[in-house]
């Protein structure tokens, strides 16, 4: 007998990009939401039931990239235990969002890129490694479809300054980095064309 096919969202959200919006209003509709959540709204057992998939995943993310230090099983071990403890709407959908897996970790903390001065990225963003990670652990029964919401630079970079206050923003060399460097990090458009 075919086991039923369930639906495995994992939405991460760069900075800046409506998540929060997304998270608010739209995602806790579902009753397999798991994520962040801004009171209760009809679904709100489910909601609560599910929050310990999206905290979990971010621990994992955060000792996977280094940002935590390692668990006693390793974070591969905890992935795995993770995909088992899934659990899906009777819909057969679960719906994970968050920007915590946009961010490229240096050392202890996840960041924003834009907030440091010499970011070395190297290679494909470590989501993508964990993304694979994740689809070769699921069951052949649960599809994984990821979405990445992006936002045009030049809107980006003026809402981040409005929320960072101008003057700690332009005064910063954040917005020097692009301007005069052309800092290939701060821009999407290469780095997503460079992540397929």
């Amino acid at each position: 007998m075919a086991l039923k096919k369930k639906n495995l969202v994992l939405h991460i959200g760069l900075p800046k990009t409506g998540t929060t919006a997304l998270e608010s209003g739209f995602f806790p509709k579902y009753s397999g939401y798991a994520g962040r959540f801004y009171g209760l709204g009809p679904n709100g057992a489910a909601v609560q039931q599910n929050y310990f998939i999206f905290t979990r995943l971010q621990e994992i993310y955060l000792q996977f990239s280094g940002a935590l230090p390692p668990s006693g099983s390793g974070w591969r071990d905890d992935l795995s235990h993770w995909v088992d403890e899934l659990v899906f709407a009777e819909a057969g959908l679960l719906i994970i969002s968050t920007e915590a897996l946009s961010s490229w970790s240096r050392g202890p903390s996840m960041i924003w890129p834009v907030h440091y001065e010499s970011p070395e990225p190297l290679g494909n963003h470590p989501i993508m490694f964990f993304l694979s990670e994740i689809r070769d652990l699921l069951p052949q029964n649960i599809n994984l479809t990821t979405i990445v919401t992006l936002r045009n630079q030049s809107d980006f970079l003026g809402s981040l300054a409005a929320q960072e206050r101008r003057e700690r923003y332009f005064d910063s060399t954040n917005f020097d980095r692009l301007a005069s460097h052309g800092d290939a990090f701060l821009d999407f458009s290469y780095s997503s064309s460079n992540s397929r």
